[in-house]
């Protein structure tokens, strides 16, 4: 989901009970990712947002929502969905981004 980027913390890249099938009588939990597992990344920012944005191609109606996960999200996660603006500006077109700067919330200038 895209409000998982306003976590501070990435989901898991795997989901502990499919690949441990003995969950219960293993000790393993989130708690027991590495370091750099609980950190964003690029690579997780760009897969939250690329299934969002084909979701948008169809309905920009939900751009709104990422302007108000952006907001929300802290200075590096904004900076990653800033670096992946082109992609966002060539889902829309140009004339859907001044649409879209129409509208903007405040908190969302420097989008």
């Amino acid at each position: 989901s895209l409000k998982q980027l306003t976590q501070e913390v990435p989901p898991p890249t795997y989901d502990f009970h499919y690949h441990y099938h003995f969950s219960e009588t293993t000790n393993i939990t989130k708690d027991d990712m590495k370091e750099e597992e609980r950190k964003w990344t690029q690579v997780d920012v760009e897969r939250h947002l690329d299934f969002f944005l084909s979701l948008c191609a169809k309905k920009r109606q939900l751009f709104e929502e990422l302007v108000s996960v952006y907001i929300q999200s802290s200075d590096s996660i904004q900076k990653m969905i800033r670096n992946y603006s082109q992609k966002m500006i060539d889902t829309i077109g140009l004339a859907g981004l001044l649409e879209l700067f129409q509208t903007f919330p405040s908190g969302a200038e420097d989008f």
